[in-house]
């Protein structure tokens, strides 16, 4: 085995495990791939490496992305994610080994499945049965699980929900006697959905996220006040007097 490739393999996938949080604390949970596709993607945007070079090693085995909890939801957090690569392709050897793969991302499905992955130590195969794949390298790897092809990238991303990521409760008053409106921004730049309108005497609860800008406009539609927030604790509170925006 070419152990300085996969040496080297290793140090790219905690390299890509890094800019996966990068990519989480620039784009936000919303926009959290949901998919091996989608990741590559999108990673490619931030690696030193072209999209091809981000979707296969240099054994030309495409890797996984896998996220716990598994979910197309936008809006459930992403705790987790495992980078998974395989430093041989077994597709044209001889059966029982052309049975030797990846799991695909969806295969991976449950939190079970996720954990066996998680667990298991630097140098193995997972010890579980939840997916079936995982025989076929025992059947080569012995009763051990002894197995130096198969590379495991853990991403914990929990901290990230604690500081980037802290969502940031704010209080909205229109104290004037004609409707404002407001709008929040990422930090890319794209608005975070349509503009919300807020009646004379109404208050509103808005939740932002550290980096995001709210754009708050006067009641004749001119921006009147912008705020970007940081990663204060406490409620933050807005009220239009009729004039102005004022922060409390």
């Amino acid at each position: 085995m070419d152990r300085a490739a996969v040496r080297a393999e290793a140090e790219t996938l905690r390299t890509l495990g890094e800019q996966t949080k990068i990519l989480l604390k620039r784009d936000g949970l919303a926009r959290m791939p949901r998919s091996t596709t989608e990741w590559c993607s999108r990673i490619s945007v931030l690696a030193d490496l072209s999209q091809q070079d981000v979707t296969a090693n240099r054994r030309l085995v495409d890797r996984v992305y896998i996220f716990d909890p598994y979910t197309t939801s936008t809006t459930t957090q992403v705790d987790r994610v495992i980078i998974l690569s395989l430093m041989r392709d077994y597709s044209s050897f001889p059966s029982p080994l052309r049975s030797i793969r990846l799991p695909i991302t969806s295969e991976i499905n449950s939190r079970q499945r996720f954990d066996e992955i998680w667990e298991t130590a630097d140098g193995f195969t997972p010890a579980g049965s939840h997916w079936s794949g995982w025989g076929a390298f025992r059947a080569v790897s012995g009763a051990r699980g002894e197995y130096e092809y198969l590379l495991i990238e853990r991403v914990n991303l929990r901290p990230i929900y604690e500081t980037d990521l802290r969502q940031l409760p704010i209080a909205l008053v229109n104290r004037g006697s004609r409707t404002v409106h407001w709008e929040v921004v990422r930090p890319d730049g794209s608005r975070k959905g349509s503009p919300i309108t807020l009646p004379p005497g109404r208050a509103y609860p808005e939740t932002i996220f550290p980096r995001e800008r709210l754009n708050l406009y006067d009641d004749g539609g001119a921006l009147n006040y912008t705020y970007v927030a940081g990663l204060a604790s406490g409620v933050l509170s807005f009220e239009f007097n009729g004039t102005d925006w004022i922060p409390k």
